[in-house]
């Protein structure tokens, strides 16, 4: 489980409960869709609050978030999976 879940770290779960993201029901799963669909800039997809947190500073993310994702690889992909998924929401 990530931060983002209940026991896990209360700061990071009110912010952004994730919890639902490896649930089977439906409503749960459409819940936690519309509230990552919240994060997302719809006019700028790339700046985004979902993409600049796991960003590191210096290369332009938000300073607050304790994860960055320092592997640039998997930040692209990350970043490419998140563009792809906004794009097919608008």
């Amino acid at each position: 489980q990530s931060c983002h879940s209940p026991g896990k770290n209360n700061v990071a779960n009110g912010a952004f409960n994730m919890s639902d993201a490896g649930s089977s029901d439906v409503k749960a799963l459409q819940q936690l869709c519309l509230s990552t669909l919240g994060r997302i800039d719809r006019d700028q997809p790339a700046n985004s609050i979902l993409i600049k947190q796991i960003t590191p500073q210096n290369l332009g993310g938000t300073p607050n978030h304790p994860f960055k994702q320092t592997d640039a690889g998997a930040r692209t992909r990350f970043v490419n999976a998140i563009l792809a998924w906004a794009a097919g929401e608008k």
